[in-house]
């Protein structure tokens, strides 16, 4: 009986935690039980490293120490304590439902999709993979139910999509129909290269973009909204100087979608070139117009070639470093 007077009176309990000198670690209390008058035993582990110590503590050792309490109360409010409980649970759902993000993304996937990413894919330790499935397999799903359940699962905060100019709004697009994650780089791309010529050495040579690389771009952007603005106060006389005619729409599924390149954000004929491509055919056509008939036959048959070549939908030939339709 006064053993257990003296427990009953001892100044620390299960629950609490201590912190001072006398440890590496702030130390949570498992048990207590007396030692002798002024003394106890004290069954403690280490919040961190979870070790289990039994430690002796005099009234004096207690006296050095911060001591968190443990008092409970439940006077808290409930919604925030259930909406609390809906998080965690969030928070942990992977764990018992493996197609998760499939679960919460605006998607139907094909077998062959999930196959890829929830037996393949996210199997693997560190996620490198290539996805080369032909036009309308649906990469773009697989991409972006890897990218969610990497998300969902605290292995990624941060995805970064290196595309295209030209695909930018597409890869945004289907983000936001289907995964509701949204590009920050909306209505622009980042220059990831710039490719550059050498004399007297064949083929094209990249380097890192520069500051001057982007002002040459937004050089060229202005200049492009200024011939519309121009073209727009005159009344719209003729043809548009920027092809606006509408791309073709396509139809049916699959491989189907691939002859349209709607799909790819490009909507009109104009948006298959860049701003710098748009500025220089459009000056090269404005001094075609001022020449004589036969140069402005010959010139109009080179600059047609020269569009054909410039667009960007051309493929780049490695050998000879000219593009290709």
């Amino acid at each position: 009986m006064a053993l257990d007077r003296m427990s009953e009176a001892a100044p620390i309990h299960h629950g609490q935690v201590l912190t001072g000198p006398l440890f590496s670690e702030p130390m949570r209390v498992e048990t207590v039980r007396a030692n002798s008058a002024g003394s106890w035993i004290a069954g403690l582990v280490g919040t961190q490293t979870e070790r289990i110590r039994s430690v002796g503590l005099t009234a004096d050792d207690i006296a050095g120490l911060t001591i968190t309490g443990s008092d409970l109360s439940y006077d808290a409010d409930g919604r925030l304590l259930w909406l609390g409980l809906e998080a965690h649970a969030l928070g942990i759902a992977h764990e018992l439902d493996p197609c998760f993000g499939r679960s919460i993304s605006r998607v139907d996937p094909l077998p062959h999709q999930l196959e890829a990413v929830y037996e393949h894919l996210l199997k693997l330790s560190t996620v490198r993979f290539l996805l080369a499935d032909d036009a309308g397999a649906g990469k773009t799903i697989m991409a972006g139910l890897l990218v969610r359940e990497l998300m969902l699962r605290g292995l990624a905060e941060r995805i970064l999509v290196i595309c295209p100019a030209n695909l930018t709004f597409q890869w945004q697009r289907e983000f936001r129909e289907k995964f509701d994650d949204n590009g920050n780089r909306i209505g622009g791309a980042r220059m990831t290269a710039a490719a550059t010529l050498r004399p007297n050495q064949t083929g094209r040579h990249c380097r890192l973009p520069s500051d001057a690389d982007y002002a040459a771009v937004h050089k060229a952007q202005a200049r492009v909204a200024a011939i519309l603005e121009k073209w727009e106060h005159g009344g719209r006389q003729g043809l548009s100087p920027i092809p606006d005619e509408p791309t073709p729409v396509g139809d049916g599924s699959g491989v189907g979608r691939a002859f349209s390149v709607q799909r790819h954000g490009m909507f009109q004929w104009g948006d298959l070139f860049t701003a710098r491509q748009k500025a220089a055919l459009v000056e090269l056509s404005a001094q075609l117009r001022l020449a004589s008939p036969s140069i402005r036959q010959i010139g109009s048959m080179a600059l047609s070639r020269l569009a054909d070549k410039t667009v960007e939908a051309a493929t780049q030939l490695g050998a000879a470093s000219s593009p290709r339709n």
